[in-house]
């Protein structure tokens, strides 16, 4: 009885730590708030509770780079090369205008 016990007590204290642990994991994630640091999260803790929400941040992070390359090149070309990568982005309508005045600028 007393090793069941044990083992129980045992099995409490490793859930709780791995609780801990991705708990510190994602409040580190959220500090960096960068792709890699969110992909380590997720690569330790693929069924996390924040799992979702980590890809999401990843979605968003790496939308926010392919606009702002977009936008520094400030090209019609450098636009479609983002709409292609990111037919989903946050920033479609922008890079469509953009495509549209530099279409009519060159007219």
């Amino acid at each position: 009885m007393k090793t069941s016990w044990s083992l129980v007590a045992l099995a409490t204290v490793a859930l709780l730590m791995g609780c801990s642990s991705a708990k510190e994991d994602w409040n580190k994630a959220t500090s960096a708030n960068t792709v890699a640091s969110y992909q380590d999260y997720l690569n330790k803790h693929p069924s996390g509770e924040h799992s979702s929400d980590a890809l999401d941040k990843i979605h968003s992070l790496e939308d926010d780079a392919a606009w702002s390359q977009a936008k520094q090149a400030n090209t019609a070309d450098a636009y479609r090369e983002y709409m292609q990568k990111q037919p989903a982005g946050s920033h479609l309508k922008d890079a469509q205008e953009a495509v549209t005045a530099q279409q009519r600028a060159a007219d």
